[in-house]
């Protein structure tokens, strides 16, 4: 098995070779990640300059590394496109420091790397810890290998809609977002299989001025976050792994009935 690792948080960060560590029986691991933190940038690409990519020292034997100057999603397009000449058999990003979780999923640059290779109908893997500081990596470490080493049990579950066609269904499998609470594996109370969970948003802005211009500050205060049993935000607060199978169709389904009444005013 194939597998290309990236991440949004860098090369350097210690969750990455967790990651590799934990894959690394299991077949052949290629690292591309970004040569920088690069959070909150979901799928963006780079489309308006040129990327440089360099091969990178890997802290593990017989495993490349490429530390790429772009966003997350770049590093798998660049890596899949260019970088590996093979087939690849699962894309996997991670392990983040910080919960990926929510309506979060939206700007997140762990989900939208891992979505890239959703998009090419590779089985894909996204996985944090909602923790900042003394994130225990093992055990997400070791939960990532068992999902791994199970791949042929999941890898083929197509996320289609009712509206897809035969072609689509065919190709997607299911892209996998996994979120563990802070805790050694001991502790932890199992898996579930969740939804997205909600939050109310806790966006805020700071402005100020330099003496040349104005500037202003996006930050997050406190999230209100609805824990609605069987979501994945519920799953984590409980000691539960949460296991969330994506797609990319965001169409509200119960609201396109509705929405015939506006077409009859146009």
């Amino acid at each position: 098995m194939r597998i290309l690792l990236t991440n949004d948080d860098g090369l350097e960060s210690p969750g990455l070779w967790h990651a590799a560590r934990a894959m690394k029986s299991l077949g052949d691991i290629i690292i591309s990640a970004p040569d920088r933190e690069q959070s909150g940038n979901s799928s963006a690409i780079s489309l308006n300059r040129p990327l440089r990519v360099e091969r990178a020292r890997s802290k593990i034997p017989n495993v490349a590394a490429y530390a790429v100057q772009g966003t997350p999603a770049d590093c798998v397009i660049i890596a899949l496109e260019r970088l590996i000449d093979q087939k690849v058999d699962l894309v996997v990003s991670g392990i983040n420091p910080g919960a990926n979780f929510g309506e979060d999923i939206l700007i997140s640059g762990t989900v939208g790397s891992a979505m890239q290779g959703h998009l090419r109908g590779i089985p894909s893997i996204a996985i944090s810890v909602a923790a900042l500081r003394d994130v225990k990596y093992r055990a997400a470490a070791s939960i990532l290998h068992d999902i791994v080493s199970n791949i042929s049990l999941w890898s083929n579950i197509d996320t289609f809609e009712n509206n897809d066609s035969l072609e689509e269904m065919n190709k997607r499998p299911v892209l996998l977002n996994i979120n563990l609470p802070n805790l050694m594996k001991s502790r932890l109370k199992g898996a579930i299989v969740t939804s997205m969970g909600r939050r109310a948003y806790g966006d805020s802005v700071t402005d100020g001025d330099d003496g040349r211009r104005a500037w202003y500050w996006i930050g997050r205060e406190r999230l209100d976050w609805k824990e609605d049993k069987g979501s994945d935000v519920w799953a984590v607060r409980n000691r539960y792994v949460s296991i969330t199978p994506l797609h990319t169709n965001l169409t509200a389904q119960n609201a396109i009935l509705p929405l015939n009444g506006l077409i009859g005013t146009l």
